[in-house]
């Protein structure tokens, strides 16, 4: 019931915003696009990553982001351009961006090499795009709804 009022609340806030207002803005460091955001109060950096079928929080930073893991989800050993990783459940994750609350359905994955590199505490995919109909526009370092003229 809590999942449906919340979404109920996130739609009717974003038919009343401006376009531009719905729009991620991104940027781009070392060829990655890249948005800041919050998880539960903290600063995060996430990768944009089409290439990703689901979104993942690097499990690494359970204790200082202050999710937990849900261990009601199945673990999943996916694979990628780093080889295999075991994919869990996470739980307890408030995304902000811009005073706006994102829902997107992250799992867990041990991502601490990739952010010790980069920075990069989680990776918003496809599922996330894909489920609210976004695009990528990198001419305007953005991700809005609708297709790109």
């Amino acid at each position: 019931m809590k999942k449906f009022i919340l979404t109920l609340f996130i739609l009717i806030n974003l038919s009343c915003v401006s376009e531009k207002e719905r729009e991620l803005n991104f940027y781009v460091y070392n060829n990655l696009p890249i948005i800041n955001a919050h998880i539960n109060g903290f600063r995060v950096k996430l990768l944009i990553d089409t290439g990703a079928s689901v979104s993942l929080i690097d499990t690494s930073t359970e204790t200082l982001l202050l999710f937990t893991r849900d261990f009601d989800v199945p673990v999943i050993i996916g694979q990628g351009m780093g080889g295999e990783a075991y994919i869990c459940g996470v739980k307890d994750i408030v995304l902000e961006y811009e005073g706006k609350i994102l829902n997107v359905n992250f799992r867990g994955a041990d991502l601490s090499d990739f952010r010790e590199n980069n920075g990069i505490h989680g990776i918003i995919g496809s599922d996330f795009l894909l489920k609210h109909s976004l695009v990528i526009d990198y001419y305007n370092r953005t991700i809005k709804e609708g297709v790109l003229e």
